[in-house]
């Protein structure tokens, strides 16, 4: 039987969280997020401290029935699962202290569909985790992840957004980084992605 081979984040890669995010900023602050802005210097376009951020960001996370879904990603986790009988995996950087509202969040997206959730460990990077499990390939929308991932051999997708262009050089130099366009670009090719995994044990990452 074949198994999936590729792991999925949450956040602004199956839902669109940056947009509650926006709501929540203009409900409490008066204002939006710009078109475009560095995701790693959030404080700076919202014009919040950190503390202030994480105070949305908690309120965020409750809100599990306002995410909107991406285009394709119910439909591409629900084959997957068809094709291999295996729950798709999903891995998050979430806080563990909002593991239920996450956990309601997904069971949202997926319906009937079973799945695993990982929240990751605060001592384990994601491409350590996904090298445990044996996963050849991520999809996550945060510059820094695809990266990290990408020089751990694994290959990254990244879903294009405004605030994590890689430069181009930098893309075709790692050849394990793949930008896409969201998850409906998987439809044609979810074959691809049920294969055997491969257990690593090089952590270092």
């Amino acid at each position: 039987m074949p198994e999936i081979n590729i792991a999925f984040d949450l956040d602004d890669t199956l839902v669109n969280m940056m947009s509650v995010f926006d709501d929540y900023l203009e409900a409490q602050h008066g204002r939006r997020m710009p078109e475009s802005y560095d995701q790693f210097d959030i404080s700076g376009p919202a014009q919040l401290t950190k503390k202030e951020i994480w105070f949305l960001f908690y309120q965020v996370f409750d809100d599990i029935n306002r995410f909107p879904i991406y285009p394709g990603a119910r439909e591409v986790l629900t084959k997957l699962y068809e094709i291999t009988g295996e729950p798709p995996c999903i891995l998050t950087a979430r806080p563990h202290r909002k593991a239920s509202e996450t956990y309601a969040l997904v069971k949202r997206l997926m319906k009937k569909t079973p799945f695993t959730l990982i929240l990751q460990h605060p001592d384990m990077s994601k491409a350590g985790h996904l090298m445990a499990m044996g996963y050849g390939h991520y999809v996550d929308d945060r510059r820094k992840n695809v990266l990290d991932i990408a020089r751990a051999g694994i290959h990254a997708f990244m879903p294009e957004r405004c605030y994590n262009q890689i430069p181009a050089d930098v893309i075709k130099a790692s050849g394990n980084i793949g930008v896409i366009d969201g998850m409906t670009h998987f439809l044609p090719y979810l074959s691809q992605f049920a294969t055997k995994k491969v257990i690593r044990h090089d952590l270092a990452a």
